[in-house]
C-alpha cells in the first residue's frame, strides 16, 4: 500500500488538479480508514466516471470543478474582454454556467 504523508485520519481536499493525489493510493488510504476524508474539486480523468468505485466511501465528496467559480473570479475573466457588452455577457454566461444551466 502507498502510503500518504499524512496524520491518522486527516482530511484530504484538492481542488487544484486531478493528477497531484494518487488515486490507488487516495483509494487504499480510504480503504484502510487511514484517510479520513477526501474532498475533490477535480477528477483523475475526464469526465468523471460515476460508477468509480471511491465513491462507494462515505466520507468521499467530489464537485463539478466549481471551486473557483465566485463572483470575483466573474468580475475578474470579465476585465480581460475589452467592451461592456461583451463583459456583461461573459457574466452572465459564466453565471448560467455555474449555476448548471
Amino acid at each position: 500500500m502507498t502510503s500518504l504523508w499524512l496524520f491518522q485520519g486527516a482530511l484530504l481536499v484538492n481542488i487544484a488538479r486531478g493528477g497531484l493525489i494518487n488515486y490507488e493510493s487516495a483509494f487504499q488510504n480510504l480503504e484502510s480508514g487511514h484517510l479520513g476524508g477526501l474532498g475533490i474539486d477535480v477528477a483523475w480523468s475526464e469526465p468523471f466516471d460515476p460508477n468509480d468505485p471511491i465513491l462507494k466511501f462515505k466520507n468521499v465528496i467530489i464537485t463539478p470543478h466549481v471551486a473557483g467559480v465566485t463572483e470575483y473570479s466573474y468580475r475578474s475573466m470579465a476585465k480581460v474582454n475589452s467592451s461592456k457588452e461583451d463583459s456583461l455577457f461573459l457574466i452572465c454566461l459564466l453565471h448560467l454556467v455555474g449555476n448548471g444551466f
